[in-house]
């Protein structure tokens, strides 16, 4: 019986580039690295949506910019009043 126990242990040892592995530790390695990838995968689409957003903006804020100067120029004043959620980032603007 002793034997029997042996032989299913060994069967879960591989070789790998001469390196005896256990199967179960190659199985939680293999998952742990998936879940890496997945993981960076996601914060690289969050970051290249970022990205997209951002050159979307670059027209609208190159207009204001004009106006800016238009304004300045002619010595007008003007009230622009941002509307939206209150989380949706205006503070900044």
């Amino acid at each position: 019986m002793e034997n029997m126990k042996q032989l299913a242990d060994n069967s879960k040892i591989v070789e790998i580039d001469g390196e005896k592995r256990n199967i179960d530790e190659l199985i939680r390695e293999y998952k742990k690295l998936k879940e890496e990838v997945k993981q960076k995968k996601e914060k690289e689409k969050k970051a290249i949506k970022k990205f997209r957003e951002a050159e979307e903006l670059k027209p609208y804020q190159a207009e204001l910019i004009k106006l800016q100067k238009h304004l300045e120029i002619t010595g007008k004043k003007m009230i622009i009043l941002f509307e939206g959620r209150d989380a949706a980032g205006k503070g900044g603007t």
